[in-house]
C-alpha cells in the first residue's frame, strides 16, 4: 500500500472545502475536526471492503478446507456433506473470518465500546485537473458545499502530514493519510491492497487449523483497508482522507477491561466532541503547541458578493501569509 511519504508527492496540495462557519472555525482555532465514521456522508463507510475480502480470500478458505476433508473420517466427511459441501462451508467460513478481522476492530465488545474508532478528515485532490480547477475549485464541490457562500483551504500536504503524524506519536494512536480507492477501480485496488490480502492469505491455515497468528500484522493491515475502499457514487469527491484512531477515556477504559491492567501508560488522551446534529468529532490538533496550520492559500467561492467576503477573510486571517483568490466560477446558488 501506498505509504504516507507517497501522499505528498502525489498530492502536493489538498482541498477543504466548507461553509463561511466552518472557515470561520479553522482559521480561529487552528483545528481540523475529525468526524466519527457513523456521521459521514457515506452510509456504506467501512462495509464496502467485507464482501470484497470475503471473495478473495475464498478459494484459500476451500483449499484449506480440502485438506482438513481429505484427511477426515467417514463420519466428518458426512458432516461436510450435510453443511452444504466444501464450497458453500468456504464461502461462509470467509466471511465469518472477515466479520472477526471487522468485529475485533470496529465491533463492541463485551466489555462496553469498541477497541477502535476510525475518525475523518476529508479533502479533495485537484492533481489531476487542469490548472483551472486547482486555481478557481471545484465545481461539484461548490454545489455540494457553497451554500450561502463556499470556500475552499488548500493546505500544504507535506506540512500537513509531518503534523498528523507527530500528533500521533504524541498520542500514541494509529493513523493514516491516503487517497481513497473507489470500488469500481480494480486496477488501482490491486495495486494498493494487492500485497496486504496476499498477507492476510497466508493467516488463513492459522484460522482453520489453530495456530500462532501475528495479530499486530493483521490488525495492520486491515485497518487501512476498511477505512481507504470508498464507494463510487461519491468519486467526483477526488477525496484523500486523514484517518485516525484515537485513544479516548471510553477506548482506554475498554482496553484495561480487555488485558484486564491498570499499569497501562496515561499517553494524553484526545477529546470528543459532539456537534448540535449529535455529531461526534475530535478536534486534530488542539493540544498542539504549533499554532499555525499550514494554509497556503483560500479561494473564495461562488457567491452573491465576493468582493465582500474577501474582505471579510482579509481581515480574519491577518498578517498570516495566505493568499487569497476569488474563484472565477460563473455558478448562481440560489442561496448565495
Amino acid at each position: 500500500m501506498a505509504q504516507e511519504q507517497e501522499i505528498y508527492d502525489a498530492h502536493p496540495e489538498l482541498f477543504h472545502y466548507t461553509d463561511k462557519k466552518g472557515l470561520d472555525g479553522i482559521v480561529r482555532t487552528q483545528t481540523l475536526w475529525a468526524t466519527h465514521y457513523q456521521f459521514l456522508n457515506d452510509t456504506t463507510e467501512l462495509q464496502l471492503m467485507k464482501p470484497v475480502l470475503a471473495k478473495r480470500l475464498r478459494p484459500t478458505v476451500q483449499e484449506e478446507l480440502l485438506k482438513l476433508f481429505r484427511q477426515a473420517s467417514f463420519q466428518e466427511k458426512r458432516r461436510f456433506r450435510e453443511a452444504g459441501g466444501i464450497p458453500r462451508i468456504a464461502r461462509e467460513g470467509a466471511e465469518q473470518l472477515v466479520n472477526i478481522f471487522y468485529d475485533s476492530a470496529f465491533g463492541k465488545t463485551s466489555y462496553g465500546a469498541p477497541l477502535i474508532t476510525p475518525y475523518v478528515t476529508s479533502f479533495c485532490t485537484h492533481t489531476h485537473d487542469q490548472d483551472y480547477e486547482r486555481q478557481n475549485g471545484l465545481l461539484s464541490q461548490w454545489r455540494a458545499y457553497a451554500g450561502r457562500g463556499g470556500f475552499a483551504i488548500v493546505f500544504d500536504t507535506q506540512q500537513l502530514s509531518e503534523r498528523y503524524k507527530a500528533e500521533a506519536d504524541r498520542h500514541g494512536y494509529t493513523s493514516h493519510l491516503s487517497d481513497v480507492v473507489y470500488d469500481d477501480e480494480a486496477e488501482k485496488f490491486n495495486a494498493e491492497f494487492g500485497e496486504g490480502i496476499e498477507k492476510i492469505r497466508k493467516q488463513v491455515p492459522g484460522f482453520i487449523r489453530p495456530r500462532e497468528l501475528n495479530a499486530v500484522e493483521l490488525f495492520g493491515i486491515v485497518l487501512p483497508f476498511f477505512t481507504r475502499l470508498k464507494h463510487r457514487g461519491f468519486r467526483e469527491e477526488r477525496e484523500v482522507r486523514f484517518v485516525c484512531f484515537p485513544i479516548t477515556q471510553e477506548n482506554r477504559n475498554t482496553f484495561r477491561s480487555a488485558e484486564k491492567r491498570s499499569d497501562l501508560p496515561d499517553l494524553p488522551l484526545m477529546m470528543n466532541y459532539e456537534r448540535p446534529d449529535g455529531a461526534k468529532y475530535i478536534a486534530s490538533f488542539e493540544t498542539d503547541k504549533v499554532k499555525t496550520l499550514p494554509i497556503k492559500r483560500i479561494i473564495i467561492g461562488p457567491q452573491s458578493d465576493q468582493s465582500k467576503a474577501f474582505q471579510e477573510i482579509r481581515k480574519l486571517i491577518g498578517k498570516r501569509a495566505i493568499e487569497l483568490h476569488c474563484s472565477e466560477t460563473p455558478w448562481r446558488s440560489s442561496l448565495a
